[in-house]
């Protein structure tokens, strides 16, 4: 179906299941750089586990994720396009980001590398290589 007149669809945002909110949030905040953008319940806490929230909206430049405390977790996968991939991804390795794959040029012309969070939800970001000055592995 192709956009009908009058509307256009702006952003999608994955939602991720996890277990523990505040594990998600020292894994995604303090490791990877994403700002809490908004937390329900409001007076949550993070700091004390007992009244964390149960959902979180995340952001990362122009991209958003959404957290859901939940008991049962089906990891799930989003990608992030990024301009700075190398950059990106020196930054994130000197925090101590989860880094399951390391950077790699693919033979789909993407030069991507993962993280996995604590309960297996899998992060890929990636730059399409005609992007780069001069490509690296």
């Amino acid at each position: 179906m192709t956009q009908a007149a009058g509307w256009r669809a702006e952003l999608a945002a994955p939602v991720f299941a996890v277990r523990d909110m505040a594990l998600a949030i020292a894994c995604y905040r303090d490791k990877i750089g994403f700002d809490i953008a908004f937390q329900w319940p409001l007076a949550s806490s993070f700091e004390n586990p007992a009244n964390c929230p149960d959902y979180v909206i995340l952001r990362l430049g122009n991209c958003e994720l959404h957290l859901s405390k939940n008991s049962t977790v089906t990891p799930a996968i989003a990608y992030f396009f990024i301009d700075g991939i190398d950059d990106c991804y020196v930054t994130l390795a000197a925090a101590n980001a989860p880094i399951a794959v390391p950077i790699a040029t693919q033979p789909w012309d993407m030069r991507e590398f993962e993280i996995n969070d604590p309960d297996g939800n899998v992060l890929i970001f990636g730059e399409h290589t005609s992007r780069l000055s001069s490509t690296k592995d």
